[in-house]
């Protein structure tokens, strides 16, 4: 607690009155933080809205100091630049001949061979349970089994210790399809901050049977399924609706295989 040391010939009450007094009866938190600081020694200083105080070394926050229940949500787009669509992808040449590329295959907004600026906005990677797509310990002493090993790297990223496949929707009997391949896609983390914002993401594919568009199934902000990696919410044929006042419209969870 401070000690308020009076002036000499001047009374604290008396000089707040007189204050009153000339600004008919009005006084800012500026103007009181002033007044009582030509009273406080040291660094018992009141802090105000208005400015800082420069005396003392250390400085308590006064009450005009703190900001309380303030929360700022601030929502960009996923891409460079903040943009929210990205229509144009580049892959390097020179990635693709090296090692990593048996691994996963980096995506740019522009092309890296003539345009420095180019970022990478996602990568693309398979997995496959034991190691088929890669080339065979039979074909290559040297084979790292790529395919086997991303599949084990993101199983031990996302699923429990006990879980040793990825399972996705079905529409079988079971209502399940534990899957021995995996294609991943994993967005740049330099691209987003807290997360990805549920509900309002869509991916085109586009293949000899047309362009299929796919979203995520949460309609909402939060997921009943909770995995090591947080909440779980299933990729399915659907679309945003963007531009009307339509919610998401989910097409399907299953492919014409029946599985998710």
């Amino acid at each position: 607690m401070a000690q308020i040391s009076g002036q000499a010939g001047v009374n604290l009450t008396t000089e707040l009155s007189t204050y009153l007094a000339d600004n008919q009866g009005t006084l800012t938190s500026e103007q009181l933080a002033s007044i009582v600081n030509q009273y406080l020694t040291g660094g018992d200083k009141l802090g105000a809205s208005g400015g800082a105080i420069a005396q003392g070394i250390y400085k308590r926050f006064g009450e005009f100091d703190q900001i309380t229940g303030k929360v700022e949500v601030v929502t960009t787009g996923l891409w460079s630049g903040d943009t929210g669509s990205l229509t144009s992808f580049f892959t390097s040449s020179t990635e693709v001949g090296q090692g990593s590329s048996n691994y996963y295959i980096n995506v740019y907004d522009k092309n890296p061979s003539s345009d420095t600026s180019a970022a990478v906005q996602y990568a693309v990677a398979y997995g496959e349970i034991l190691g088929s797509g890669s080339i065979s310990l039979a074909n290559s002493d040297t084979s790292t089994l790529a395919s086997k090993a991303t599949y084990a790297q993101y199983r031990s990223i996302l699923l429990d210790n006990d879980d040793t496949k990825f399972t996705f929707f079905s529409s079988s009997a079971a209502g399940i399809h534990d899957s021995d391949d995996i294609y991943v896609i994993n967005v740049a983390r330099a691209r987003y901050k807290e997360k990805m914002d549920a509900g309002n993401w869509s991916l085109k594919l586009s293949g000899s049977n047309g362009i299929s568009t796919f979203i995520d199934d949460s309609g909402k902000k939060f997921s009943d399924s909770v995995g090591k990696s947080g909440r779980v919410f299933n990729v399915c044929s659907g679309s945003l609706n963007l531009g009307t006042e339509n919610e998401a419209t989910v097409n399907t969870l299953t492919a014409s295989t029946g599985q998710g």
